[in-house]
């Protein structure tokens, strides 16, 4: 009887895993697609603006795209600092301002 209940933990500990590394999975991917993003609409806007084309709503796309790949993983390193605490809040103050910035475009700096 002790076996089965064993073996019953040891399922919901795998299942429990799984989900997690798919969740883990979604987001790189989510971070790999913005960042491919970015980097795709800075190469047409600066060919556009070689043209004398502006980029119009593009530009904005492409700024929260960026930010997006960079926000992500910047916020895996703040985690790893210690105090974890301290350091995930004051970078997501800064995530949320650098953001602010890009959708309206630049009336919030840092």
């Amino acid at each position: 009887m002790a076996t089965k209940s064993s073996s019953s933990s040891k399922s919901s500990n795998s299942n429990k895993r799984r989900r997690s590394s798919g969740a883990r999975r979604d987001l790189n991917f989510f971070i790999q697609l913005a960042a491919f993003v970015a980097v795709m609409l800075a190469a047409i806007l600066g060919i556009l603006q070689m043209c004398g084309v502006g980029g119009g709503a593009l530009t904005a796309v492409k700024e929260i795209a960026l930010l997006i790949g960079v926000v992500f993983t910047g916020y895996r390193f703040a985690c790893t600092l210690h105090p974890s605490t301290v350091w995930k809040v004051l970078y997501i103050v800064a995530a949320v301002l650098c953001l602010l910035g890009a959708v309206f475009g630049g009336f919030v700096k840092l």
